[in-house]
């Protein structure tokens, strides 16, 4: 009798095992397709609403931001800013540039904003009545 009774244990043990098991491949599967896949994106345009870029309407502008992996989680972001000028020609500029500086713009990325910004000072400079603001930033600005 003592014998059929731990046989009748470990059934409804095994049968009990199996029917979990079972509930959590179900309740799994469920689980797992309620998450949505993620897709990366690789541009984005954002542009003004009051005033069309297109049009070359002053004042409009269109940011373009686009991104792509570097390596093991790292990725370079990068926004391109086209603004149409909204002052007339012949009125003054102030110009702040914001220029970062910090170590991952080491090397040739550097390099680049520095000429490139020296030329954009020079040109906005070509007016003596404009002005340029140069702020830049690390961990700090300045």
């Amino acid at each position: 009798m003592k014998k059929v009774i731990k046989t009748i244990k470990k059934r409804k043990i095994f049968y009990l095992s199996i029917i979990t098991l079972i509930i959590i491949v179900i309740s799994s599967k469920y689980i797992l397709s309620t998450f949505s896949l993620l897709e990366p994106v690789k541009s984005i345009t954002i542009t003004s609403n009051n005033v069309s870029y297109a049009n070359h309407d002053k004042g409009s502008w269109n940011i373009t931001k686009s991104a792509k992996w570097t390596s093991s989680g790292k990725a370079r972001i990068i926004f391109d800013v086209d603004t149409i000028n909204k002052i007339p020609d012949d009125k003054y500029m102030d110009v702040i540039m914001v220029l970062d500086i910090s170590g991952s713009m080491s090397g040739e990325k550097i390099n680049r904003v520095k000429s490139d910004s020296i030329e954009l000072i020079n040109s906005i400079l070509s007016d003596s009545h404009n002005k340029v603001g140069l702020i830049t930033f690390e961990s700090s600005s300045t």
